[in-house]
């Protein structure tokens, strides 16, 4: 029976690295992203989520439980469940769709709907830009359904590791995967309402999908992986998904990017900055 003491914790972590979509979204309004930042985020993701997932769910686990073969068939069968699932989830744009110019994010829309419109070239002009900021923001609506659902099975991964002693490892590395998503969201809502609230509040209420799957995690999940044992396969099933995360999704967004290098150094900061948490235990 679950009480409150024991799902504080995981509602916490899944809590906290959602909301670091809101990083992404500060990111978004406070700056032009253009190609090479964003590389270097995906590439930071991906060097975090390699790490752990490569290190600590695969590597720690075998030796741990002295069972090569079953922690790694663990691991593949969650590398191949995502690999199954994903072409079944909307996929985001283009990065290039996403970097915007810094002038679309200066054209006011409500400025533009009071213009007195002298012309017929006036109104045709009025209605393209009205058009344009439609599409944005429909765009970053489909772009927060998209990260959300990308997001429930993130929020089972953190609650189950948060009845281990790497569970805040676990949500840092997830919650620094959350950066570029909660910036892909805020770059078209901004574009097309200037308004810098709308962008935040919407990147913070995909990253609520975290907590909701946790909650799913620990209400209908948890009572079949109850044992140390089980968990263990698991979590090494976790860092299945995460590679394949890192495989299947990061890297192609990254090369589109065509910031090789960036995104190396990315995947570098990524890899040695979770790498010594690991090290030193935090």
């Amino acid at each position: 029976m679950l009480d409150g003491q024991t799902i504080w914790w995981p509602l916490l972590l899944s809590t906290l690295a959602g909301l670091s979509t809101t990083i992404g979204a500060v990111l978004a309004i406070s700056r032009t992203p253009d190609e090479s930042f964003l590389a270097f985020l995906l590439g930071t993701a991906m060097g975090v989520m390699a790490t752990v997932s490569g290190a600590e769910l695969w590597w720690h686990k075998a030796v741990q439980r002295q069972d090569w073969l079953g922690v790694s068939l663990a691991v593949a069968a969650g590398a191949a469940a995502f690999a199954l699932l994903d072409p079944l989830l909307p996929k985001p744009p283009e990065p290039q769709q996403l970097l915007l110019h810094e002038a679309d994010k200066q054209v006011e829309p409500d400025a533009v709907l009071q213009l007195r419109l002298s012309s017929q070239a006036e109104v045709k002009l009025a209605t393209g830009l009205r058009a344009h900021h439609s599409g944005l923001m429909r765009l970053g609506l489909l772009m927060a359904i998209t990260m959300s659902l990308h997001n429930l099975p993130e929020g089972c991964a953190v609650a189950f590791s948060a009845f281990t002693d790497f569970g805040a490892t676990m949500a840092l590395a997830i919650a620094v995967h959350n950066i570029p998503e909660g910036l892909i969201i805020a770059v078209p809502v901004y574009a097309a309402t200037n308004s810098k609230t709308k962008a935040i509040a919407l990147a913070a209420a995909s990253g609520l999908s975290e907590p909701i799957g946790a909650l799913f995690a620990l209400f209908v999940l948890r009572p079949f992986v109850s044992s140390l044992e089980r968990l263990d396969y698991v979590l090494a099933a976790v860092g299945g998904v995460m590679l394949a995360v890192c495989g299947l999704e990061l890297w192609p967004e990254a090369r589109k990017c065509k910031q090789d290098v960036r995104m190396l150094q990315g995947v570098l900061l990524g890899a040695v900055a979770m790498g010594w948490t690991l090290l030193v235990g935090v």
